[in-house]
């Protein structure tokens, strides 16, 4: 099961959030654009990877593999109007995890 890594809600499934898979590939859920490789997330919930070419707006477009795996998209469970694409941990700067 993917671990939750950073996430804009509470429930952490529902919204914009950072995930990491089993193998290490980090999972970012964000909301669909019109391209099925590119999630939308609010910029403040992964400030290491605010880059002006990723930069749209108040948000980030973070480019991946769309999520097709089955047992992946039922545990994310996406609500309507948001994707999920893989990114590989060495396309992005590793994220600072707190303790709390």
């Amino acid at each position: 099961m993917p671990e939750i890594l950073r996430s804009s809600c509470d429930n952490g499934t529902t919204c914009p959030t950072i995930h990491r898979a089993d193998d290490g590939a980090l999972i970012v859920q964000g909301y669909r654009t019109a391209s099925d490789r590119v999630v939308r997330i609010p910029a403040w919930l992964a400030t290491e990877w605010d880059t002006p070419a990723r930069r749209d707006g108040d948000d980030l477009l973070m480019t991946g593999r769309l999520v097709t795996d089955p047992g992946t998209i039922a545990y994310l469970d996406l609500p309507d109007g948001e994707a999920a694409v893989i990114v590989r941990p060495g396309d992005v700067p590793a994220l600072e995890l707190s303790s709390c």
